[in-house]
């Protein structure tokens, strides 16, 4: 399993003011009172939706291992710490502790 580091712990949800939206293959989020919308690709968008409910980077990971078979030799966690951090920058999630 890949390391995810000191924030493996941090339980985030997604912020409830976040509209999720799907227009064909896209799954967008929309920001009502910034007016911003962020595409997300298929595996940003599976994470996006495993937020519903606080989840810590751990969580979040072996579901992606999960869902999509993932090889133990990959690094999922750097991508979601990535995925994670991308989130927190846009503002899009909140700490869920």
């Amino acid at each position: 399993m890949g390391k995810i580091g000191h924030q493996s712990m941090l339980r985030i949800k997604r912020r409830g003011e976040v509209e999720r939206r799907v227009l064909g293959p896209d799954v967008m989020l929309y920001k009502p009172g910034r007016g911003e919308v962020h595409v997300l690709n298929a595996t940003s968008a599976y994470v996006w939706d495993l937020l519903a409910v606080g989840r810590d980077a751990g969580e979040v990971e072996s579901a992606l291992r999960e869902a999509f078979a993932v090889p133990a030799a990959a690094d999922v966690g750097a991508d979601v710490a990535r995925v994670l951090a991308e989130f927190r920058a846009a503002d899009l999630v909140d700490s869920a502790d």
